[in-house]
C-alpha cells in the first residue's frame, strides 16, 4: 500500500512538473515568434509576455509604426475557446485568432495607457501561414492546458466568515483611467447572510447602497464580465424577484432584482465570482427560524410585537395587530398613513385567508404582505377612516424591510393553518334545538348605516320544517316573505358571502327547482330557486350556515 501511494505521487509530481514544463515551452514559442510583421503599407511591432501573477495570462504589444499607436491585448488563455483558436489571411498579412468562450468581451484592449475598451476576441499577426499555423498550434496548447486547469481546480475551500473576510478586502477601490470607484463591503452582525456593497462614485459625486440576503441570490446567475471599459460583477435575484434594497444618496428608492459591483480586472472578478456563489449556496443551506413549529399564541405575539410603524424617506405609516377579545381566531389590523393623514381598518377571521403561503412583494420602494382570502371571497371587513365598513379581499401590510416580511409573512401562513384546524374544531351546536334557537334569535332587526331593515323567521306549526322568512326594507317600505321546506334546500349550497356592506347567508333548492313560494307586501309574488337572509356579521352568517346545514340535514332524516 504505502508502495502504491509513493507510485501515484510520483507519478501526480512528474505530471506537474510536465504540465509546467509545456506550459513555459509554449510561451517562450510564442514569446520568440510573435515579432515585427511588414505588409505593404504597415509594419507592427509585436510583442508576446506572460504575467508573473497568473501563468495562463497572456499579452501582446502591438505598435503601429507607422502612426506610432500602441494597443496592448490581454487575456487569460482559459477564457479562450480552443476549436476557435485559428489563423485567416487577411490580405498581405495572416491574423491569428483566439474567440472568447460565449463571445464575452474578456480581452483587455489597452491604448497609449489608457483602457479602451474590452473585445470577444485577441488578435495578432504572423508574416505568413506556416508562422501563423505554429503561433496558432502553440496558443491553442495553452488555451487546452488551461482548460484542465480549470477541471482541476476546486472551491476555495473557506468557511463562511472567511469568505466574508476575502469580501471586505476585495470590494475596494477602483480606478478606470480618471473615473474612481469607492466601494465596500458590509454584513449584520445577526445575520450575515445579510450583505451589502457601498459604491461611491467619486467623480460624478453619487452614493448608492445595494443591501440583499444572499440566500435570495441566483448562485448560477452570478457571473463576471465587462462593459466597455469596466470589469463587473453581476448579481440576479432568483425568479428576477425585486428583493434588493437601493438608497441612492441617502434617499431609499425602488427595489431592484439586480446590481453589479466593480473590480479592478478579469483575474479578481473571477475569484470573487467564484466565492460569491460559494457564499450564496452556504446562505441557502443554512436553517431559517422555523415557524412551523409556532402555536395560535405564539403566532399571534409575533404579529402584535412585529407589525408597526413603517418609515420610507418622508412617509410614515402606523400599523397594529389585535385579537378580537370575543373571537380569539379574528384579527384586527389598523393602518395609518401619517404624512396624508389616512386611516384604514381591517378584520378578518384568520380561517378565511388563503390556504396557499403569504406572499410579499416589493411595489417601488415599498415592501408590502399580502393577505388574500380564499377563493378571493370579500370576507374581509374594511373601514377607510369613519366610512361605513364594505367587505374587500384583501389585506395589505407595509413591513420595513424585505427580513421583516418574509418572518410576517411565514407566521401568518402558520397562523392560517391553525385558524382553519381550530374552526374545524369548533362545534356550533349540540344538537337540532340549539340550532333551531340560534335561527330564530339571530334573525332579526338590523341597521346598516342609515338603512334599517326587520326579519323575521319561524317554524310552521304543523310542519316542522317549513319556515317562513319575513324581510322588510323600512327604507324603502317593502315587505317580503319566503315560505321553503327544508327538506328542498341543497345543504351543500347553503353559505355565506357578502354583498356590499351587508353579510348574507345564501339557501338554494336542489337543482335550482322553484319550490321557494314569495309574497311581496303581502300579495303573492313568484316561485323562486334562491333568496338571502341578512346577518349582523360574517361570524353571525357563518354560524347561521351551520345551524341551516343541521337543520337541513335533520329534515332530510326525518
Amino acid at each position: 500500500m504505502i508502495r502504491l501511494l509513493i507510485t501515484i505521487s510520483f507519478i501526480f509530481g512528474l505530471f506537474q512538473v510536465s504540465t509546467g514544463q509545456d506550459l513555459e515551452e509554449k510561451v517562450q514559442f510564442l514569446t520568440e515568434n510573435t515579432g515585427t510583421v511588414k505588409g505593404k503599407k504597415r509594419v507592427y511591432d509585436q510583442e508576446f509576455s506572460q504575467s508573473t501573477d497568473h501563468p495562463y495570462v497572456v499579452s501582446v504589444k502591438i505598435t503601429d509604426t507607422n502612426s506610432g499607436n500602441e494597443i496592448i491585448k490581454t487575456v487569460n488563455t482559459q477564457d479562450l475557446n480552443s476549436s476557435r483558436v485559428l489563423f485567416e489571411p487577411k490580405k498581405d498579412i495572416v491574423q491569428i485568432i483566439g474567440q472568447v468562450k460565449a463571445d464575452k468581451k474578456l480581452v483587455k484592449i489597452v491604448k497609449d495607457g489608457q483602457i479602451q475598451n474590452y473585445e470577444s476576441k485577441i488578435i495578432f499577426y504572423a508574416a505568413g501561414i506556416e508562422e501563423a499555423r505554429a503561433l496558432t498550434d502553440a496558443l491553442k496548447s495553452l488555451v487546452e492546458m488551461a482548460d484542465k486547469k480549470i477541471e482541476d481546480e476546486k472551491s476555495s475551500g473557506l468557511n463562511k466568515q472567511e469568505l466574508l473576510a476575502y469580501f471586505e478586502e476585495a470590494t475596494g477601490n477602483v480606478v478606470i483611467n480618471d473615473e474612481n470607484y469607492q466601494q465596500k463591503f458590509t454584513y449584520e452582525e445577526d445575520n450575515s447572510n445579510i450583505i451589502g456593497v457601498e459604491i461611491e462614485n467619486v467623480t460624478k459625486g453619487i452614493k448608492e447602497v445595494f443591501q440583499v440576503n444572499a440566500a435570495d441570490l441566483y448562485h448560477n446567475r452570478i457571473d463576471f464580465g465587462t462593459k466597455r471599459n469596466k470589469v463587473l460583477i453581476f448579481l440576479k435575484t432568483k425568479a428576477d424577484s425585486r428583493l434588493i434594497s437601493y438608497v441612492k444618496d441617502g434617499e431609499i428608492g425602488s427595489y431592484v432584482n439586480g446590481f453589479e459591483i466593480f473590480m479592478q480586472s478579469i483575474e479578481v472578478a473571477r475569484t470573487y465570482t467564484s466565492r460569491l456563489k460559494e457564499f450564496v449556496q452556504i446562505s441557502e443551506s443554512e436553517e431559517r427560524t422555523d415557524f412551523t413549529s409556532f402555536s395560535l399564541n405564539q403566532c399571534k405575539d409575533f404579529l402584535t410585537q412585529h407589525i408597526g410603524k413603517v418609515v420610507i424617506n418622508q412617509d410614515a405609516y402606523e400599523q397594529s395587530f389585535t385579537i378580537d377579545p370575543e373571537n380569539s381566531l379574528i384579527f384586527q389590523i389598523k393602518s395609518r398613513d401619517i404624512s396624508k393623514g389616512e386611516d384604514l381598518t381591517y378584520a378578518v377571521n384568520a380561517a378565511y385567508l388563503h390556504k396557499g403561503r403569504t406572499q410579499f412583494d416589493t411595489k417601488r420602494n415599498a415592501v408590502l404582505i399580502e393577505l388574500r382570502t380564499d377563493n378571493d371571497r370579500k370576507l374581509i371587513s374594511t373601514k377607510i377612516g369613519e366610512d361605513a365598513a364594505n367587505y374587500s379581499n384583501t389585506v395589505i401590510l407595509r413591513a420595513q424591510d424585505i427580513e421583516a416580511a418574509r418572518d410576517i409573512s411565514e407566521v401568518f401562513t402558520r397562523m392560517k393553518e391553525l385558524a382553519r384546524e381550530e374552526m374545524d374544531k369548533q362545534t356550533a351546536f349540540s344538537g337540532i334545538d340549539q340550532a333551531e334557537r340560534f335561527i330564530k334569535e339571530s334573525v332579526g332587526k338590523l341597521v346598516i348605516n342609515t338603512d334599517t331593515y326587520l326579519q323575521s323567521i319561524k317554524l310552521d306549526n304543523e310542519n316542522i320544517c317549513l319556515y317562513n322568512y319575513e324581510f322588510t326594507n323600512v327604507s324603502k317600505d317593502v315587505q317580503y316573505n319566503y315560505e321553503f321546506n327544508c327538506l328542498d334546500i341543497d345543504v351543500h349550497k347553503i353559505q355565506f358571502n357578502t354583498k356590499g356592506n351587508q353579510a348574507i347567508v345564501i339557501l338554494e333548492v336542489r337543482g335550482r327547482n322553484k319550490l321557494i313560494k314569495t309574497y311581496k307586501d303581502g300579495e303573492m309574488n313568484k316561485y323562486v330557486y334562491q333568496f338571502q337572509i341578512l346577518a349582523q356579521d360574517i361570524e353571525q352568517a357563518r354560524i347561521l350556515v351551520s345551524a341551516f346545514k343541521l337543520k337541513t340535514e335533520s329534515c332530510e332524516k326525518e
